[in-house]
């Protein structure tokens, strides 16, 4: 009776029933036509998370009668001792919810097997847990991170929103193509620089295009922040692109402070004022120090038709996360900027704990003295930022374009 009171119903909203004499599971008829669709959209796994006392059956008895029910005999009635709770993955599977139930699932499907199975909990948790294990019994083995990297390499999850269009910029006139993520809703855009007539596909596989993976970021981007080094390398990156002539910035959004949030940067940054670096600030918060996916971007550059690209990057996991789809990367392209005092000690942690590229010790040689707002000291630097007394800055009478702060590299980088 313990047991039958902690039994959850099936995510179908169907009451589970047990049978004593028989010790039998089934799902009551008495809403199977308000949950059809329901149940029709979802498939059921089964977890076998005890067993009753007294019996000898135990999981392998269960995992045959599952096996069963996947040949044939249907999900609606299940012989097993103990307490079984049925549950739904959700539709879109481990790109949608990285679970055990999604996890189970979607190995029966890519195997080719009917989608139903069992899962266990080992008793000690952790990989190196599931390594001993493995080696124990001969098992192969795999994570759910493992899983969700295959499935984002050989499932279309973009799609395009609509037409592209021109989109005139003061570093040039690109062509405006935005896709939706098929996951999350999540919109991206990219800016194309190519004089192909084919406006939907407008790069060839012949030739290698200037690419740029470039992650939101909203204080860097739209307000300038000089805590990071977004904007300027955003806009370098243009401007190198529209000089090319063949390439273009694909500006991934819903990566903001490297995929926690726009929130948990803020927070970030108030632990960072406090003295930890960029990578133990995202730790003490429980977060990931880098939790970005790029199989998204690699499937809009495949859509444009890119093939073999040159990649402005000085982050090595950008290298191995856009080369899904068939695309390679001929080139890596420096993105090299002088720092300045707000950002010197977060790209130094880039460099030096993440592996950035950055060779940030000539670049700190070469820049020229920099005040406390980060700008240089001199009058007139040659980007056009006049600076006054006051530490206001307003655009030189040169180009009229907007001042522009100094920076190195992407904080989402």
């Amino acid at each position: 009776n313990a047991l039958l009171n902690r039994m959850p119903h099936a995510h179908c909203a169907r009451q589970l029933q047990f049978d004593s004499a028989t010790q039998t599971w089934s799902l009551s008829d008495a809403t199977a036509d308000a949950d059809a669709t329901a149940e029709a959209d979802a498939t059921a796994d089964v977890t076998a998370s005890s067993t009753v006392a007294g019996t000898t059956a135990g999981a392998n008895a269960f995992a045959f009668n599952a096996h069963e029910a996947s040949a044939g005999g249907g999900k609606h009635s299940f012989r097993c001792p103990g307490a079984v709770p049925l549950a739904c993955a959700r539709k879109g599977g481990v790109l949608h919810r990285a679970g055990a139930t999604e996890a189970v699932i979607e190995l029966a499907r890519i195997s080719g097997l009917p989608p139903v199975g069992v899962h266990a909990t080992l008793p000690a948790s952790g990989l190196d847990a599931l390594r001993d294990a493995a080696a124990r019994w001969g098992l192969t083995y795999a994570s759910t991170a493992d899983l969700v990297a295959y499935q984002r390499r050989h499932t279309v999850t973009v799609e395009k929103c609509g037409p592209p269009a021109r989109m005139p910029t003061k570093f040039g006139l690109f062509m405006a193509h935005c896709y939706r993520s098929k996951i999350d809703g999540v919109e991206h855009i990219a800016l194309v620089k190519s004089d192909s007539e084919d406006l939907d596909t407008p790069f060839c596989k012949s030739r290698a295009a200037l690419v740029r993976a470039h992650s939101e970021c909203c204080t860097g981007d739209v307000f300038g922040s000089l805590r990071c080094d977004c904007g300027p390398q955003l806009e370098q990156a243009l401007k190198s692109i529209d000089a090319d002539g063949y390439g273009v910035l694909l500006y991934l959004r819903g990566q903001e402070g490297r995929g926690i949030g726009l929130g948990a940067k803020i927070h970030a940054y108030s632990l960072q004022e406090r003295g930890l670096d960029t990578m133990d600030a995202n730790t003490e918060l429980g977060l990931p120090v880098d939790s970005r996916e790029y199989g998204t971007g690699a499937q809009i550059l495949t859509d444009l038709g890119i093939r073999d690209m040159r990649l402005i990057s000085n982050n090595p996991k950008k290298f191995f996360g856009l080369t899904g789809f068939g695309l390679r990367i001929v080139e890596r392209v420096p993105s090299h900027i002088a720092p300045n005092p707000e950002n010197l000690a977060y790209l130094k942690t880039k460099e030096e704990r993440m592996g950035h590229l950055l060779d940030l010790d000539p670049l700190l040689s070469a820049a020229a003295p920099l005040g406390s707002n980060g700008q240089p000291k001199a009058a007139r630097p040659e980007n056009g930022v006049s600076a006054r007394s006051n530490g206001r800055r307003e655009p030189s009478e040169a180009n009229g374009a907007g001042w522009e702060a100094n920076g190195v590299d992407s904080e989402e980088e």
